[in-house]
């Protein structure tokens, strides 16, 4: 709704005789104003008014002042203008002494009403609005396209690519409207390259001589943020976890084991920083009872790694 006020109407319009007090003709240009108190009025043509004419009589000298009917139009609309006949209007900057003019009728046809009309204010406030309501539905669908993996961040970032208005500043209507399309900017990432970079960072904390199992790490994570220095950088809290094996070496395992009793072949396995816990099977069950020391012969062992 257009808030913006204007005064329309008509000029008041009438008569006046002119008179000149000097002894020279007077001319006056089109659009001379003349006064009535605060009031002013144009004149609408230019006109020469004749010189006084001094004339002497019985009983002293009489002055016949030159004169002229002129029409006048008031400057601004109002029925302000509408001023009775015989009013005294001054003429320009001239003494009353000089030239002077006297309504010969009442003028009339002055009027002025108040019209709702388009201000700047309506435009600017109407554009902030719909650039408002655009980046909304913009950061929804952002949200509505990130899926499968790939995901959206917007940056606040924006920029007006083209907008008309239905109407101009001044013009008398009730409703404004405007067509906009906005450019909103939005930072794209993919959940791969979090995995990716969920890998780089926790092989920082990989333990030496352990390698990762064949499986993506797990990766939890809270809305991505954007960062405030302007760079565009996405930052987010995340937890990452993957599961890791130790390198196990089988064959540095036989000089742990090899020819030696069977507490101290479990006693060695389980000192190592990679080997949780050990257990020795023997088969069939009852070589146990008469084996001292396990055999020499690395053939003779199956190593199974958990």
């Amino acid at each position: 709704s257009t808030t913006g006020i204007s005064l329309v109407g008509d000029k008041a319009q009438g008569k006046v005789k002119l008179f000149n007090k000097t002894f020279t003709d007077k001319t006056f240009s089109a659009n001379t104003i003349f006064k009535y108190e605060d009031i002013a009025f144009v004149l609408n043509e230019e006109v020469i008014v004749p010189a006084a004419v001094s004339e002497e009589e019985d009983d002293g000298q009489n002055i016949d002042y030159g004169s002229v009917e002129v029409a006048l139009t008031a400057q601004d609309i109002g029925a302000e203008g509408n001023i009775g006949k015989d009013s005294k209007l001054a003429v320009a900057d001239f003494s009353e002494n000089t030239y002077s003019a006297t309504a010969i009728e009442d003028f009339s046809g002055g009027s002025s009403r108040e019209i709702r009309v388009v201000s700047q204010k309506d435009l600017d406030n109407l554009q902030n609005q719909l650039k408002e309501n655009l980046y909304a539905i913009a950061v929804k669908e952002f949200k509505e396209e990130s899926k499968d993996g790939v995901y959206y961040v917007p940056t606040g970032e924006s920029r007006i690519v083209d907008f008309a208005y239905d109407h101009e500043e001044g013009d008398e209507v009730e409703t404004l409207s405007l067509t906009m399309t906005l450019a909103v900017e939005a930072v794209k990432y993919s959940s791969s390259d979090l995995k990716q970079l969920a890998e780089e960072v926790l092989l920082l904390d990989l333990p030496e001589n352990y390698e990762f199992v064949d499986e993506e790490p797990s990766l939890l994570s809270d809305e991505p943020q954007l960062m405030t220095d302007g760079s565009n950088r996405l930052v987010l809290d995340a937890e990452l976890s993957a599961k890791a094996k130790a390198k196990i070496n089988q064959e540095a395992l036989n000089d742990l084991v090899l020819g030696k009793s069977l507490e101290e072949a479990k006693n060695n396995l389980e000192e190592q920083e990679t080997i949780d816990r050990a257990e020795i099977i023997l088969q069939p069950a009852f070589m146990g009872r008469v084996l001292q020391k396990l055999p020499k012969d690395s053939s003779r062992f199956n190593f199974i790694i958990n």
